[in-house]
């Protein structure tokens, strides 16, 4: 969809850039555990009973990617990169121990060694 865009509207001078960061590695999941449970805690008991395992596994699982997410200043570095650099437009930052993943016309700040 963003490539459509992107070509749509090219001759009016706009510039379609897009950052999939996927998890990043915040305190935010720390805040997903505790309004989940507080969430939980509200519904009535039929509620709780028809929806808690669910929500509880879905925060669980959101709480670990994140926590195996890439570092929020790798993201920055990349949006940062991705809107300044005039490349393609895409970035994608990997995970912890891996080079972070851009549309690099050069050199990169992000230490990317694979472009596009």
């Amino acid at each position: 969809m963003s490539d459509v865009l992107r070509l749509e509207l090219r001759s009016q001078g706009v510039r379609v850039c897009v950052i999939e960061p996927g998890s990043v590695s915040t305190t935010l999941r720390h805040e997903l555990e505790r309004d989940t449970k507080a969430g939980l805690d509200a519904l009535p008991e039929d509620g709780r009973a028809r929806y808690g395992r669910a929500l509880q596994a879905m925060a669980i699982s959101i709480s670990q990617h994140a926590a195996h997410g890439s570092a929020p200043d790798v993201v920055a570095r990349v949006v940062v990169h991705t809107l300044t650099a005039g490349g393609r437009g895409r970035a994608i930052p990997s995970q912890p121990g891996r080079s972070a993943c851009c549309s690099c016309a050069g050199s990169c700040p992000t230490g990317c060694s694979t472009g596009w």
